[in-house]
């Protein structure tokens, strides 16, 4: 189980992984509100573009989301640990918007492994770039 912490009303929390399950309901919320921002998005893409008013509408659209963002952040907080709510609700724009990266970290733990993976490949021997003779053949490698 992974921890973090995180600062929300100039104050120190602690917030723990959630277990699979619950993880999983979490990233099925925040799909959630993904797929709502995309299907607006793709609305206005397959609508005429060369129209005024349809331009505006996919603003609107997008601008909707971008404005409710820090609201949306702070219920995707609270979701995910509903101890911090009133912590959150006190909180800076700022301290919600790091919170929210923090759980993102915690809702996909995939740091870990990319680390391994780049580590792993590090070790693993460098090809050298082969040098073209003149006469179009294969040189030595540098």
């Amino acid at each position: 189980m992974r921890v973090t912490t995180v600062i929300l009303d100039e104050k120190e929390y602690t917030i723990k992984e959630l277990r699979h399950r619950q993880n999983k309901e979490w990233r099925e919320k925040l799909e959630g509100y993904i797929e709502e921002l995309a299907a607006a998005v793709e609305a206005g893409v397959e609508s005429d573009i060369t129209e005024l008013t349809s331009i505006v509408q996919l603003v609107r659209a997008v601008v909707k989301y971008v404005i409710q963002s820090t609201d949306l952040m702070c219920e995707l907080v609270i979701l995910y640990a509903p101890n911090l709510s009133e912590a959150v609700e006190g909180s800076y724009d700022s301290e919600i918007a790091d919170a929210f990266v923090e759980v993102l970290k915690l809702a996909y733990p995939f740091s870990k492994v990319i680390g391994t993976l780049r580590q792993l490949t590090s070790d693993l021997p460098q090809t050298q770039r082969s040098l073209p003779l003149r006469n179009g053949g294969s040189g030595t490698t540098k």
